[in-house]
């Protein structure tokens, strides 16, 4: 017979399940949809038949199902979409403490839990509107409760065992990876056990045939996953494994070298309770059936990741959530070693002289000491989760109201390259500009004159253009605007990169030598040519043309600084830039041959009127040292600022 949960064991555990429900609700939908939360939405909103029968190869339907009948009821909201992941999420909890406990007792249960409870990995998917969350707590239950059946032998529990794993199977297919393993874990169970053991078999066919008979209708669909080859192009073994390690230990949200040397303390743990487990199997009989799972889910999982980087160059550390819950079990055994005492399992009472913790001061500091590395790197991950931009997903809300701020509906464009249209649409925030979506099927198969000829006619039809980049290498957007219109400003919002044009039209004003110039070497400056004239309101943009010509090659690339400068010296606004915002690098400047540079520059809000000058800098940004240095002229900013 199984002993009744203590109270204590109940409350610890109910504590935990809060502590996840607040790290997870916690900014739920502070960040931006991502492009495969979009395809959550977009698919969950089909009808039921159209969903399952335009399922792709690679994903199992369950969620998308639960999504689908949830949506109407929550609505369609950031907050609605993610928040069954959330409860997922939360549901791992008491699955972890229940298996934890099931396996090596209530302290380990607890710590597996607690473990789970702060994890960044599992709180960054818990606030995703994906299966991953529904797949691991499934695929826990799964486990929980065949441990639990082995045990007790109880028809109930092999029915919970059946219906798990068929869902947890429906929910990701890498969830086959526990069906293996508990596969694994019952013949070794049934092995060992030294009685009743042909009720125990019997018991485990029928669920296992069950299992099948669940899954057996979406069975052909599934067995196409074999034909999908994945998104992204393969990772060395090596580098596959330190980046996994990393994230589950610390998830996505620290840097990379400092996550790496960081997890060396929570493998330390790891291999600590897996050490100490060989040991305690080895001595006592009791703890054999834990140790045989551990075994079996590492041995199955290590296993599972080397054919399938062999199989399929793109697998992700998220598709193998639903076997991470070993590794933090992992750790819990490692901090209950470290205080000296193996763990009790749930139906074996301690000698007299034998707790459950042990006494001795300086194995509890250690312990202490471990747990506090575990939470307070974690504290750490979790802190630039919440709020550190540089690990958020795309910021289509930082994005729009941006944009929305300054643009003019009536006579911006907003053109996008590699950005998705539908996030825009969705975040800005009034009236939007006339969006222009460079990989939407009107314009994705332009080619380079056809799509000059666009770039030309937004040009003419729009006074300004916001440019919103989502892609490596170079953008043919870009480029043509840097040539034809005049760059205001760049900015990198998470990883979108936003550029801002104002468009000239007519013809370019003949250029004009600057009033003064200092040269350091074979760059000059032979003219400008102040498209926007010399007087202009706050809020307006310089828009000049810069003529530079070269004596000789250049061998590196040098920024222009354009700057309005006071008559006190003050420089009010400037902008750093490469030439041509980059389409004309210094690096390619032919001797002898005129290059026409376009920039532009914000005339600050606040700028009181009055003459200044208007100054550019072409220099070095390695040493910072002036290559030339002119006064170009003075311009007149208007009335309208503050005073």
């Amino acid at each position: 017979m199984l002993k009744r949960p203590s109270s204590r064991y109940l409350w610890g555990l109910l504590a935990l399940t809060l502590v996840a429900y607040a790290l997870r609700i916690y900014r739920l939908d502070h960040q931006s949809l991502w492009v495969d939360e979009a395809i959550t939405l977009s698919r969950s909103q089909q009808p039921l038949l159209e969903l399952l029968r335009n399922m792709p190869a690679e994903h199992a339907p369950l969620y998308f199902t639960v999504i689908r009948f949830w949506l109407p009821l929550a609505g369609t909201t950031d907050f609605a979409l993610r928040f069954p992941s959330l409860l997922f999420g939360v549901l791992c909890i008491p699955l972890m403490g229940g298996l934890g406990t099931a396996l090596f007792g209530r302290w380990v249960g607890l710590l597996a839990a607690l473990l789970l409870t702060v994890n960044p990995f599992l709180i960054w998917y818990a606030q995703d509107a994906r299966m991953y969350p529904l797949a691991t707590a499934l695929s826990l239950a799964c486990l929980a409760s065949l441990v639990r059946a082995l045990q007790t032998n109880q028809w109930w529990r092999w029915a919970i065992y059946a219906v798990c794993g068929a869902l947890a199977l429906y929910s990701h297919y890498y969830a086959g990876l526990i069906l293996v393993v508990s596969g694994l874990f019952a013949l070794g169970w049934l092995a060992w056990s030294p009685a009743d053991r042909g009720s125990v078999g019997r018991r485990w066919l029928a669920s296992v045939a069950a299992m099948a008979l669940i899954f057996l209708p979406w069975l052909p669909h599934a067995l196409r996953v074999f034909e999908f080859h994945g998104w992204r192009p393969p990772l060395d073994p090596g580098t596959l494994f330190r980046r996994y390690l990393t994230i589950y230990s610390l998830g996505t949200s620290v840097p990379p070298d400092l996550g790496w040397r960081l997890t060396w303390g929570f493998l330390a743990l790891a291999a600590v309770g897996l050490i100490a487990l060989g040991m305690w199997a080895w001595r006592d009989p009791a703890h054999r059936p834990g140790a045989g799972l551990m075994l079996t889910l590492i041995l199955v999982t290590a296993l599972g990741a080397i054919l399938l980087a062999m199989r399929r160059s793109d697998f992700q550390a998220r598709y193998f959530m639903v076997v991470t819950p070993t590794y933090y079990l992992a750790i819990a055994l490692g901090l209950v070693a470290l205080v000296g005492q193996r763990p009790q399992t749930t139906d074996r009472r301690p000698p007299p002289n034998e707790s459950a913790v042990g006494r001795r001061p300086s194995a509890v500091v250690l312990a202490a000491t471990g747990l506090a590395f575990v939470l307070g790197t974690s504290a750490f991950s979790l802190h630039n989760h919440y709020t550190n931009p540089q690990f958020a997903k795309p910021d289509y809300k930082g994005v729009t109201a941006y944009i929305a701020r300054w643009a003019d509906p009536e006579k911006d464009a907003i053109v996008l390259s590699g950005t998705r249209e539908s996030a825009v649409r969705r975040y800005y925030p009034g009236e939007r500009p006339k969006i222009y979506n460079l990989e939407g099927s009107r314009y994705k198969d332009l080619d380079e004159a056809s799509r000059a000829a666009l770039f030309a006619q937004i040009a003419e039809e729009h006074e300004q253009v916001w440019l919103l980049i989502k892609h490596e290498g170079p953008d043919p957007a870009r480029a043509w605007f840097s040539q034809h219109a005049f760059p205001v400003e760049g900015r990198w919002i998470t990883d979108i990169f936003l550029d801002r044009y104002v468009t000239g039209t007519g013809a370019l004003p003949p250029p004009q030598p600057p009033l003064s110039t200092r040269e350091v070497g074979p760059v000059h400056l032979v003219g400008y040519a102040l498209v926007s004239g010399d007087e202009l309101a706050p809020g307006d943009v310089v828009k000049v043309v810069l003529y530079w010509e070269t004596d000789a090659p250049l061998d590196r690339d040098y920024k222009v600084s354009l700057r309005l400068v006071d008559g006190a010296g003050h420089v009010m606004a400037a902008m750093d830039r490469s030439p041509g915002n980059g389409s004309t690098p210094s690096s390619s400047w032919r001797p002898g041959e005129t290059v026409a540079d376009r920039q532009g520059l914000l005339v600050p809000t606040d700028a009181p009127p009055g003459e200044v000058q208007l100054v550019v800098k072409l220099y070095d940004l390695d040493t910072l040292t002036d290559v030339v240095d002119a006064v170009l002229g003075p311009v007149w900013v208007a009335e309208g600022g503050a005073p």
